[in-house]
């Protein structure tokens, strides 16, 4: 009996630990079963996670990029000015003026007026860079719902400068003028040269005649040059075309003559038309070709090609001046029926003293030299000669936003000859000319 209980009990304590196993196994799967059961929105989630989340699984510090303000675009831009490093200059600008314009109402925007002073800080460094159509855009946006003459000013010359755009340079002087008028300390001198500038760049056509009269009868013209051996008179009709289109060509058409007895000698009459091109804005150096139409007896059919060059300051009066210097020099060389070789240079040179009379009229009171050497029909003549002189000036006064462009010389001078192989002798000259 004692066994038997014994047997009971080991068979107790296997079941048991069977059903323990069972039990566990049981909880396991069930375990497993759920794992396996998790929503995939939950797997991507975590997932996502740890992606974004970098730091989480590696340790790492989280590298962040925050993009720069505007205004802290702008001081790294007047930095690199400061240093002189325009280009990082303009550069940091355009970015600053970008992200404001994307970003009006952001944290570390700039409002319109510094909006206004950047986009005219860029302009100038653009300027000086010699970007001058970008420059000009810049002076333009800094003027948006902001009238400034100055603005206006440096918009005008911008693109004059830039080349191509005289019309939009003459709105922009304009406006500078009316603004400039309007305030309280308008500056008179600046007043006139925008006057000036606006003149220039609208000039179409003009229109010029002269006559000089010296002791020797004519004999036959001079078709090129300031020195003139005898007496003449001529017209001219230019047309500058540059306004309209972007290159500065002027076609032309002239007259000359001889003067015989206070009149025109009829058989040296002699006409011509062509066309002259000016290539370099900064240096007034004109290339021409001309087709000469004998209209009189003694006067001439070929072809002319031509190259003038002058530099000068003073002939026109400085604004509001009193009295001031003035000097000009002149060049020309032509040659006539390249087949035959015939050719002419001839020279200018003056200086001396101005002073005003009244708003429109001036004295001038200087010296002059002139050469002239000239070959044709198998002769070859040449002149030198110097003297004092006297004139007498008139500009028409214009409008209130353009200087005038009409103006009359007479001049009176004592020409010595110094050199030459011409019948000229020394002697008083007198020159009227006119034109606008």
């Amino acid at each position: 009996m004692a066994r038997s209980w014994a047997w009971l009990c080991v068979w107790g304590l296997v079941l048991v630990g069977l059903a323990g196993a069972l039990g566990a196994a049981a909880a396991q799967e069930t375990r497993t079963q759920a794992a396996g059961a998790q929503s995939p929105k939950t797997q991507a989630d975590t997932q996502a996670t740890a992606q974004a989340n970098p730091q989480a699984e590696t340790g790492a510090p989280l590298a962040v990029t925050v993009a720069p303000t505007p205004y802290a675009l702008a001081e790294a831009g007047y930095a690199a000015l400061r240093a002189g490093r325009l280009d990082e200059a303009a550069r940091r600008f355009a970015a600053a003026l970008a992200r404001s314009d994307a970003r009006r109402a952001s944290p570390g925007g700039l409002d319109a007026e510094a909006l206004a002073r950047l986009a005219a800080d860029l302009g100038f460094a653009l300027d000086r860079l010699g970007r001058r159509g970008a420059a000009a855009i810049w002076f333009a946006r800094a003027q948006d719902g902001r009238p400034s003459a100055l603005m206006a000013r440096a918009e005008g010359y911008a693109l004059k400068a830039a080349g191509g755009a005289e019309a939009r340079a003459a709105v922009a002087f304009r406006r500078a003028i009316r603004l400039e008028r309007g305030r309280a300390d308008a500056e008179p001198r600046r007043l006139e040269r925008l006057r000036r500038e606006v003149r220039d760049l609208e000039r179409g056509v003009g229109l010029s005649a002269s006559v000089l009269l010296r002791g020797e009868p004519g004999t036959g013209v001079t078709l090129a040059g300031p020195t003139l051996v005898n007496s003449q008179g001529a017209v001219r009709a230019d047309v500058w075309l540059k306004r309209w289109t972007g290159l500065d060509l002027r076609p032309f058409a002239r007259a000359l003559w001889a003067v015989e007895d206070g009149g025109v000698a009829g058989e040296t009459v002699q006409a011509g038309v062509g066309v002259r091109w000016r290539p370099l804005a900064a240096t007034n150096l004109l290339v021409g070709v001309e087709r000469l139409v004998a209209v009189g007896d003694a006067a001439r059919d070929d072809w002319l090609l031509g190259v003038d060059w002058s530099a000068g300051r003073g002939y026109e009066r400085p604004p509001l001046a009193s009295r001031w210097g003035y000097w000009s020099v002149l060049g020309q060389a032509a040659l006539i029926d390249p087949a035959a070789a015939d050719w002419l240079v001839s020279g200018d040179a003056r200086a001396g003293r101005a002073w005003g009379l009244g708003e429109h009229w001036a004295l001038r009171a200087g010296v002059a030299l002139n050469t002239l050497a000239q070959h044709g029909f198998g002769d070859t003549l040449s002149l030198v000669e110097a003297g004092p002189g006297l004139a007498l000036v008139w500009r028409a006064p214009g409008s209130p936003e353009r200087a005038g462009t009409g103006r009359v010389r007479l001049e009176l001078r004592w020409r010595h000859k110094l050199a030459g192989r011409t019948a000229n002798r020394s002697g008083l000259t007198l020159t009227l000319s006119a034109g606008f």
